[in-house]
């Protein structure tokens, strides 16, 4: 089994080193000089967690380079962890290493990443899901890979809604490591049920520089929330897209709970953020379908103000 992970960081080496713990032959590329070339020298070290909740340390070694040409010759799976923004060039990219039978796999934040792969290839190529876990780059070559087997999960599914031998021979491959991997036919409902996360978490926690334990722990943050989640699950249902019940905003996390979004990670490090992807994307699709989304919207221009004025702001 050939696998090209396109974007080797926190996401990317998660997978990439799955994978590599169940004997295939994986390929990490990045343009991130420094990281390819330390895991070229050293092997990739990876803070984890084993399936009995311990922590370890563990050097992976690995083949990492900075496009996909280098790697001279096709894969059997492709497997993009990049931010949205760069999807576009990914993909062409990773052409080179690509042929009719490559199933190309995207674990991306947000949804229009499965568009994108459809307008290069066909159903049964394209395979889109969601990621549950977050992790750190310590430093080039060290990823804390905070993927906690039995709590945290990447779930995917056919663009074709039709599983089909490779997908499941995929599946097999990381189930004889602590991965949590699961299919399904429609993956749909578990991409909007992290939309509804990832929208009304991520941008309230940039524009108000708060974790996560401080936003649903506050009666404004949780009822802003609520009323995000309203506009996702109206947008998803416009789809015809039925996302089932989820926790109550208020108190959905004890108030120490110390986690900042990926948004809010990179608002603060003053970097381009995936908001497009998340309640832009929910704005874009309301407008498509006729379903009103004022907060999404508020949130959207908000992030991309304080995005287009990082130079100038004052704290």
């Amino acid at each position: 089994m050939k696998v090209a992970v396109i974007g080797a960081g926190i996401m990317g080496a998660t997978i990439g080193t799955y994978l590599d713990e169940a004997g295939a032959d994986v390929w990490l590329v990045d343009p991130y000089k420094a990281h390819v070339d330390a895991i070229n020298t050293k092997g990739l070290d990876i803070i984890g967690i084993d399936k009995d909740q311990q922590k370890f340390e563990r050097n992976y070694p690995m083949k990492a380079v900075y496009t996909p040409d280098q790697i001279g010759e096709v894969m059997d799976y492709v497997v993009y962890c990049v931010k949205m923004m760069h999807m576009d060039d990914a993909i062409e990219s990773a052409k080179c290493v690509s042929d009719a039978h490559t199933v190309q796999i995207s674990l991306l934040n947000g949804v229009g990443s499965a568009e994108k792969l459809l307008e290069n290839y066909g159903a049964d190529q394209v395979v889109y899901g969601v990621v549950s876990s977050g992790g750190e780059i310590i430093e080039p070559g060290k990823v804390d890979r905070n993927f906690r087997p039995g709590m945290s999960f990447i779930s995917v599914g056919p663009a074709s809604k039709k599983l089909s031998p490779e997908l499941l021979a995929f599946k097999e491959a990381l189930d004889k490591t602590d991965c949590t991997f699961n299919l399904y036919e429609d993956i749909d409902p578990i991409v909007w049920e992290k939309m509804i996360k990832n929208c009304t978490g991520n941008a309230i926690c940039s524009v108000a520089r708060v974790t996560l334990g401080r936003l649903y722990n506050d009666d404004n943050g949780a009822e802003l929330s609520e009323l995000i989640e309203k506009e996702v699950r109206a947008v998803a249902e416009a789809q015809g897209i039925h996302v089932g019940p989820t926790p109550r905003m208020k108190g959905k996390f004890p108030i120490d709970f110390p986690h900042m979004p990926s948004t809010a990670q990179d608002v603060i490090a003053k970097k381009q953020t995936e908001i497009d992807t998340i309640n832009g994307a929910v704005s874009r699709l309301g407008r498509k379908y006729g379903v009103p989304t004022p907060y999404c919207d508020c949130m959207t221009m908000l992030i991309k103000l304080i995005q287009a004025n990082y130079d100038y702001m004052k704290l």
